[in-house]
């Protein structure tokens, strides 16, 4: 994975468990003993995940984070783990057959039931924005906790922000908003289905112009935007929106690397020159090490992965009734070009 971001310092505490580690687990235990090991106080920095509820069919998502993908008939039968999500609420200590974060008893009676010592809540998805159950959350920590000592971080599609929502989260101390983008114009809409482009910049602009909100954007380096990343770079660097860039992995058959090598080449060629012309100086040595990463595989070529590729976005296009020439008709030329024909070979569709 590649990020450019800013590490926070670790703080005194922090530091101080590094430095003399033995007498801070002397003080944990003697305050458990004292409490009865009863913790007295609520906790400070809360990270959740709110469940895989999402309004978007992401391309290279999966059914552990959408469950739009999750109830798709095509796109869901690509994944090993569509059932994950059933499996995984065996395990809870809830007497009810739903996710943990629509228990209102536990989030209210114990996990938030001291809401004034809140710091810090982060937000995982799904599409957090999209739970009734966070938004809930939001308002009653706004209501009933320190909205002005309390940092709200999380990571959106970008496709909600109603007045409602910008009211609730603009009385917090700090609005941290990563902004999942893959592209602009018809391939983010290519990629993030049935998001509308001009809507999504839209909404990042009224995230943007709150006064305690610092808005990024987390993007993902795939196939299907290798030769036009350079593009949503430039769109960030218009407005000024911070770039935070992971390097997709799996399934390998989306990833950069396995496009045919014409492709890495061109798409790394491209990354150089946007890196060596106009990049922001901060995020140089990151572009450089994505064209790094396309340029080390080689001139290897992975037919079946390609073949598989060709597949997967033929099930897509035709049940969501797009077409990758549309859109990638550069990509098209350099598969064909590598004595790959396309065909309209499906797999589940």
């Amino acid at each position: 994975m590649i990020e450019i971001a800013t590490f926070r310092d670790p703080g005194p505490k922090l530091l101080k468990l590094f430095r003399k580690p033995e007498a801070v687990i002397r003080n944990m235990k003697a305050e458990a003993l004292e409490n009865d090991f009863i913790l007295r106080h609520g906790p400070s920095d809360v990270e959740v995940e709110v469940g895989n509820l999402c309004n978007l069919n992401c391309r290279m998502c999966s059914p552990t984070y959408s469950s739009k993908i999750e109830n798709d008939p095509v796109h869901s039968k690509w994944y090993s783990d569509v059932k994950l999500n059933q499996q995984s609420v065996k395990a809870t200590r809830f007497p009810t057959k739903i996710h943990w974060f629509k228990e209102r008893a536990f989030l209210y009676g114990e996990l938030f039931d001291q809401p004034e010592e809140i710091r810090k809540l982060t937000f995982k998805g799904g599409e957090p924005f999209a739970s009734k159950d966070a938004i809930d959350v939001l308002d009653y920590l706004s209501k009933e906790g320190r909205p002005d000592k309390t940092e709200i971080h999380v990571v959106t599609n970008g496709t909600i922000a109603e007045p409602k929502l910008l009211g609730i989260v603009g009385k917090f101390k700090l609005l941290v908003v990563a902004v999942s983008l893959d592209g602009i114009g018809d391939l983010y809409e290519y990629i993030r289905y049935p998001a509308k482009w001009g809507a999504v910049a839209e909404n990042m602009r009224a995230f943007d112009k709150q006064r305690n909100v610092t808005l990024m954007t987390s993007i993902t380096f795939q196939a299907y935007n290798a030769l036009r990343i350079v593009e949503l770079f430039r769109f960030c660097d218009q407005f000024g929106y911070r770039i935070n860039v992971s390097t997709l992995t799996y399934p390998l058959f989306l990833a950069a690397t396995t496009l045919p090598p014409t492709a890495r080449q061109a798409a790394a060629n491209r990354l150089k020159e946007y890196a060596e012309a106009d990049c922001k100086q901060e995020n140089k040595a990151n572009i450089l090490a994505l064209a790094g990463e396309l340029e080390g595989a080689g001139d290897r070529l992975d037919v079946e992965s390609l073949k598989q590729f060709m597949q997967f976005t033929n099930d897509l296009d035709q049940s969501r009734d797009q077409r990758f020439s549309d859109v990638n008709a550069e990509l098209l030329g350099h598969i064909e070009g590598s004595g790959i024909p396309w065909t309209q070979e499906t797999r589940f569709a």
